[in-house]
């Protein structure tokens, strides 16, 4: 017992593990620990917005406990979403697996040290969704004395779900990786579809939250939203007063988690040799060798990195998604023309500022560089003994950043100012801000990868998601919209909504200025001193 303990506290460890912290570099230092709060803290956040929300809603018509599976299939989703990634390059694709399986412990106990080190992760998260949401229940229903310990049995029981799909669609995109001929092509596609539906479902709990409560619509749209989800309907009416449904509930939860697991464990250091296996190619063919200009070799490289490597594309570019996505929508569905349609006069300042908050964010959200130098692991040294500068290095991955981001704001940007019908002027003025801020995001990722570079890491799925520099990027986004917001508060009252933007942008071109003087002079410097 003693040894499967300490398995799995280094599991969870090396789950959760950004960077080593050791006694000569403290500052450089950061656990997953880190990353845990702050996905816990958007948890929560999340969790009280929305609980609310329904819960006013639905407490009118009796049906709170379709908040609370709601709320459970929100949880469900993000854990899923976190744990795919894991479960494909944690539980089948670690670099530390043959290390592990060469000790003196059973395969088996391996691969449960590592499942439950995911179900771990996912409980901690479940929790700081369903909590708010067993707060809202006791604002609207009042105290019963049953609702808190079934409501912590739930919340043992949910992360089950997640962690046994996550398992299985993990093991399907590592196999994807390592037979499939288009492996990225379908792992992305994969990846789409995903977004496609919780883009879909997220539109559609707008609509929902923006409707009058007096009407049955509001529970017809929500019960159809979870209405596919029988457990998590069984979840939230056993907390509403029928006890019983917890059985077949927890039946699901535990009968799911356990077969997957055994079947797993049936034969998983085969799974591992086979994942790991290198196949041999016979389809070579003799031809001429191209070859290109330094930069344009690099950007190539770059691409050919960012997109055959579907959790680095889907991470960092789900801003530039969401903006291309939701400025078609607005284009046309029409729906948001109509509300603005509805606003008194002279609100149409507020629609522009808000308009440029919403690009700034999907913009400032996507930033390729963030993980860039520490994607490159171990093969950096090639990098450095290429007959290319630094500078040259440095711009390839700037502008794959921009090579990404450029289409999503010239496309979805325009459609979304048609789409609320705002004149030609202010179309331009958000286009014009939000390529700025993409060169803003893609400059200040790279300083921040330089900051916190980690070339250790022992998977690419560490680098891209719980990277030092990846997390700063993320959250330091939302202290400059609010910094930006503040500047446009102050300056809106002197100077006209679009004046205050234009002020804005000129000010992003500044900093993206500073920034490449920074690179340019500390940055070069840094960049030498990685391989010593």
């Amino acid at each position: 017992m003693k040894k499967f303990a300490a398995l799995l506290r280094v599991s969870f460890r090396g789950m959760l593990l950004t960077a080593n912290p050791t006694r000569k570099n403290r500052k450089k230092a950061a656990t997953g620990a880190g990353f845990l709060v702050l996905m816990c803290c958007l948890m929560l956040y999340l969790g009280g917005v929305y609980s609310f929300v329904f819960a006013s809603l639905l407490a009118p018509l009796g049906r709170l406990d379709l908040m609370l599976s709601l709320m459970a299939l929100i949880g469900v989703s993000m854990s899923f979403f976190l744990g795919v990634a894991s479960g494909a390059g944690f539980v089948f694709g670690g670099r530390d697996n043959d290390i592990l399986l060469a000790m003196p412990v059973s395969a088996f106990a391996v691969l449960l040290s590592k499942v439950l080190a995911l179900y771990l992760e996912n409980l901690a998260l479940m929790l700081f969704v369903l909590l708010p949401a067993g707060a809202a229940y006791l604002r609207y229903a009042g105290f019963a004395a049953a609702f808190l310990p079934l409501l912590l049995l739930g919340a043992l029981l949910l992360p089950l779900l997640p962690t046994a799909a996550s398992l299985v669609l993990g093991f399907l995109f590592s196999f994807l990786q390592s037979r499939a001929r288009h492996k990225a092509l379908l792992s992305n596609l994969l990846y789409l579809g995903f977004f496609a539906v919780i883009f879909a479902l997220s539109f559609g709990l707008s609509g929902v939250t923006g409707a009058s409560s007096a009407t049955s619509s509001v529970t017809a749209a929500l019960s159809g939203a979870v209405g596919w989800a029988v457990p998590l309907v069984w979840f939230g009416r056993a907390l509403c007063g029928e006890a019983l449904l917890m059985l077949p509930f927890a039946a699901v939860c535990l009968g799911s988690f356990f077969l997957v697991v055994w079947l797993f464990s049936l034969g998983y250091k085969n799974i591992l040799t086979r994942l790991l296996a290198v196949q041999v190619r016979s389809d070579y063919r003799m031809g001429a060798l191209r070859a290109d200009k330094a930069l344009p070799a690099l950007c190539k490289k770059e691409l050919r990195r960012l997109f055959g490597t579907p959790i680095y594309l889907m991470n960092t570019c789900f801003g530039g998604f969401l903006l291309l996505g939701g400025g078609i929508y607005v284009l046309v569905s029409g729906r948001i023309s109509d509300i603005l349609s509805q606003l008194p006069p002279g609100a149409d300042k507020n629609v522009v500022a808000a308009l440029a908050l919403i690009v700034c964010f999907c913009t400032m959200l996507t930033s390729t560089t963030a993980p860039s130098i520490s994607l490159e692991g171990g093969r950096l040294w090639i990098l450095r003994e290429s007959p290319v500068s630094t500078g040259e290095i440095f711009a390839a991955k700037i502008l794959t950043n921009l090579i990404v981001m450029f289409p999503p704001v010239l496309i979805g940007v325009p459609a979304a100012a048609v789409g609320c019908g705002l004149s030609f002027a202010e179309g331009l003025l958000l286009t014009v801000l939000g390529l700025v801020s993409v060169c803003f995001a893609a400059l200040l990722g790279l300083a921040l990868n330089l900051v916190w570079p980690r070339l250790d890491l022992v998977n690419d799925t560490a680098a891209v998601k719980r990277g030092v520099s990846v997390m700063v990027q993320v959250f330091g986004t939302f202290a400059v919209l609010a910094a930006g917001y503040g500047l446009w508060r102050l300056l809106a009252g002197p100077l006209s909504t679009s004046g205050a933007l234009w002020c804005c942008a000129a000010l992003l071109v500044l900093f993206c200025l500073v920034l490449l003087a920074v690179l340019r002079g500390w940055g070069q410097r840094a960049f030498a001193e990685l391989l010593g």
